[in-house]
């Protein structure tokens, strides 16, 4: 009688256990990047973190990236065939006139220029990011083309599939709990009967 009421427990904990993790959804950033001929790449990214940096959302697009790592943080040298190599990050930017990655925000209904290297910014559930290699300056760079993040993320928002790199899942306590309802139905089901 015991077992038995103790496998309709662990039975129940395992079905509330299974819709909370059925139940938890992905979160998604829509990120817009403009290349060096001007063609205009748009993507939505699904993440399972609470917030990811900038340089993770880029990186989740799939596309061919070269940074270089420093005391600074880390710059984007060239994505896809636009930009630098990794060994001369700024290589069009070294006299009057520059070309180079720059990076921005949408915010408050408009393009805001970021002051932070990607690596140090945080992407939250619903951003809009940008890049745009081209001329420019921190007071002076070309805006990315507006997108609207529910047309990015329409297909990711109802289901359908979101380009994203697989990410480790920040809160196991659902799986370790599934394990160990696991263990303890795998005990019980192997624990011998009494003699009646």
């Amino acid at each position: 009688m015991l077992i038995a009421s103790m496998h309709k427990f662990l039975l129940l904990i395992f079905l509330l256990l299974s819709a909370v993790v059925l139940a938890q959804k992905p979160n998604h950033a829509a990120i817009v990047v403009v290349l060096g001929d001007g063609t205009a790449v748009s993507q939505c990214v699904s993440f399972d973190e609470p917030s990811i940096s900038g340089y993770d959302l880029l990186q989740r697009t799939g596309l061919e990236l070269e940074v270089s790592t420093g005391g600074q943080g880390t710059a984007v040298c060239r994505i896809a065939d636009f930009g630098c190599p990794t060994h001369d990050c700024f290589c069009q930017c070294k006299g009057a006139d520059c070309n180079y990655w720059s990076y921005w925000h949408w915010q408050d209904g408009d393009w805001q220029y970021s002051r932070n290297g990607s690596h140090a910014f945080q992407v939250k559930d619903g951003a809009i990011e940008g890049w745009v290699w081209g001329p420019g300056s921190i007071t002076d760079a070309i805006r990315p083309p507006h997108v609207d993040f529910a047309e990015v993320c329409s297909d990711a928002e109802s289901g359908g599939e979101a380009t994203a790199v697989p990410s480790p899942p920040t809160n196991l306590l659902p799986y370790a709990a599934f394990g160990l309802i696991i263990l303890l139905l795998g005990g019980l089901a192997l624990r011998p009967k009494a003699n009646r």
